[in-house]
């Protein structure tokens, strides 16, 4: 009989699977009956299907539903075997996933004493990129005890897996998967699982334990992953990880309802490590209460500087640039086109409704953790979450080079608008590798719907501070190329940095910082200023050089006139104006405020001007408003 023709019997839609034939022989014995022999077939061209059967005991075999140890008397024997061709042609899905390749199934079942077992089962899958192997046993399929089931999975690369996950997936080398799952009896002990992942230099091994599987969301764990290094472990997720030294992670795993744990998390990275317990929680459906997250981390002897290294690809010949910039703005930067409707931040409102469902409380501290090449620090971070507000206190670390820093972070969206603060002081920072020391003296706070909004809103002060940086003049010239070297014509290889400082004052949303940038160098200063509309985004600011050397060095450089930026945040324009510099920019930079003077003496004048220091006018200027 063909299988769809059992439709109308079954009271479902049966599919065409081919042929259908079933014999059996039934015989009696004493004062009850026995099956001799039951043969069932199912031949298509696509699948081949036999089961065989004999029960000693039919009257036994009806009694076992209310006596179940009986089974062992029934005397049952049964084998299955199947063999599908593929798969894929007989349209089979499991959860959305394609199966692939072909399919073989062998299976024993019989009773013995007071049970019925699974004596084996063994399943293949198999084509010719992807080979599994599923064995399993049981002990008493009625109380599922003594269960063991064994799997494991060889294949090629994963992107073979592409057409079965939906995306696609990297090519990499082979890859083995091993699991073993393990009960006393399924119904009141645990289940013990083991799964080992090895393939492109890594490998991954998972040990876990469900305590009962009546409540199978409770779970513990242990994972541990070996990789040979980051680079081989990007390969496996498609991404450009840097490092070729090994990583090591261990941890435990707690799953409960609603629960969910990293415990004793050790991360090996070469010669450093970082430590950690994190937890998750998130209230249980119709349980009032806030979603959590908690931890401590703590990070050593770890270099992130790899992953932030740029190409390193030479820069292009900018000679000429000066020349470009004045062709486009012969007219002036204001003839400098500008799209004013793209904004740097957003006006989308902030998503403070999240902000008030999470809670958080991290603490995080770091010994010997560089961030960039050789600038190494200590110290110690806190974020906390609390129905809205946000907080990161305290903000401390220390540089092993010099310098503290201290500082918090604020923002309140416990409201329906969001509260920003943010106090920084960095002292006595000491550069790596040139030297120097930097200050930073931070003073903010703003409110409003939105990012836009916040930054619109903005009062206090920004002040920076740098001194005595030893700079080689190749490093200069990467900052604006061959438009910083007409800026700075540099005899040698390298200057000194003496000083360089900008103050900027924030008065609702509007940056001042007119004639409150200088920086100088052993042959150069450089003096501007201008403002800031965060409000519309717009840049309106000037920077202009003047040499320091004597008058004799100075008749022959040909240092660029006014630098102007204009444009908007998310636009800078950069633009030289020769022509209206001394009419609209002479606030910008003293040393041109000199008509009706004569080239030698305005040169005097200039080399004057150019060599008071600056930096320390302005800083004792903010020390008379009380700012450091």
């Amino acid at each position: 009989v063909n299988t769809a023709n059992l439709s109308k019997f079954a009271g479902m839609e049966i599919p065409n699977l081919g042929s259908l034939v079933l014999k059996s022989q039934v015989s009696s014995v004493n004062e009850s009956y026995k099956l001799d022999a039951l043969d069932f077939q199912l031949t298509s061209e696509d699948i081949r299907a036999k089961v065989n059967a004999t029960i000693q005991d039919l009257l036994v075999l009806a009694s076992v539903a209310e006596e179940r140890e009986q089974i062992g008397k029934a005397g049952i024997d049964l084998s299955l075997d199947v063999d599908i061709a593929s798969i894929s042609e007989l349209a089979i899905h499991t959860a959305g996933i394609e199966l692939l390749g072909g399919l073989q199934i062998h299976g024993q079942v019989n009773s013995v004493e007071q049970a019925l077992q699974l004596k084996s089962l063994t399943a293949v899958l198999k084509n010719e990129e992807i080979e599994a192997n599923i064995d399993a046993t049981i002990k008493d399929i009625f109380s599922l005890s003594g269960v063991n089931t064994t799997i494991s999975a060889k294949i090629d690369s994963l992107q073979n897996l592409s057409s079965i996950t939906k995306s696609e997936l990297p090519d990499t080398g082979p890859w083995m998967l091993n699991v073993r799952a393990s009960s006393a009896d399924l119904s009141k002990s645990p289940v013990v699982f083991n799964a080992r992942l090895e393939g492109e230099g890594t490998q991954t091994v998972v040990d876990a334990t469900i305590p009962d599987m009546k409540s199978p969301q409770n779970m513990l764990a242990k994972l541990s992953v070996d990789a040979e290094s980051l680079v081989r472990l990007g390969n496996i997720i498609d991404k450009d990880l840097p490092g070729d030294e090994p990583l090591k992670l261990n941890t435990n795993i707690t799953v409960a309802p609603g629960e969910y744990g990293l415990e004793k998390l050790i991360i090996h990275m070469g010669q450093g490590k970082i430590l950690s317990d994190l937890s998750y929680s998130t209230p249980l459906e119709g349980v009032e209460g806030r979603k959590k997250l908690t931890g401590v981390m703590s990070i050593q002897n770890i270099d992130i500087t790899p992953f932030f290294e740029k190409d390193t690809e030479p820069l292009p010949d900018t000679e000429g640039d000066v020349a470009e910039l004045e062709k486009v703005v012969e007219g002036g930067p204001d003839q400098i086109e500008t799209d004013e409707n793209n904004k740097l931040f957003s006006s989308e409102p902030l998503a403070m409704g999240q902000l008030q469902i999470y809670d958080v409380d991290l603490k995080l501290d770091a010994t010997d953790f560089t961030i960039n090449e050789a600038f190494t620090i200590d110290g110690n971070v806190a974020i906390t979450l609390d129905q809205g507000l946000l907080r990161v206190d305290p903000f401390a670390f220390n540089g092993q080079g010099g310098g503290t820093a201290k500082g918090l972070i604020e923002l309140d969206a416990s409201g329906a608008i969001a509260v920003l603060e943010i106090l920084l002081d960095f002292n006595d920072f000491v550069f790596p590798r040139v030297g120097g020391k930097f200050d930073l003296d931070v003073d903010l706070d703003g409110e409003g719907e939105s990012v836009a909004a916040l930054m619109a809103s903005l009062n206090g002060h920004f002040v920076t501070n740098i001194q005595d940086v030893q700079m080689e003049k190749s490093y200069l010239s990467q900052y604006g190329a061959g438009l910083l070297s007409q800026v700075n014509p540099l005899n040698s290889d390298t200057t000194i940095l003496e000083c360089a400082i900008a103050r900027l004052d924030f008065t609702d949303g509007m940056v001042n910082f007119e004639d409150k940038i200088a920086a100088q160098t052993t042959e150069v200063t450089w003096l501007g200023g201008g403002e800031i509309n965060l409000k519309t985004e717009k840049l309106d600011l000037g920077i202009a050089p003047t040499a320091r050397k004597a008058i004799s060095s100075l008749t022959n450089i040909g240092l660029a006139s006014l630098v102007h930026i204009g444009g908007t945040l998310a636009e800078p324009k950069v633009g030289l104006d020769k022509t209206d510099v001394a009419k609209k920019y002479a606030q910008y930079s003293l040393h041109i405020a000199t008509a009706g003077i004569s080239f030698l003496a305005k040169k005097a004048y200039d080399n004057r001007v150019s060599n008071i220091n600056h930096c320390k006018r302005i800083l004792a200027d903010l020390e008379k408003k009380g700012i450091k």
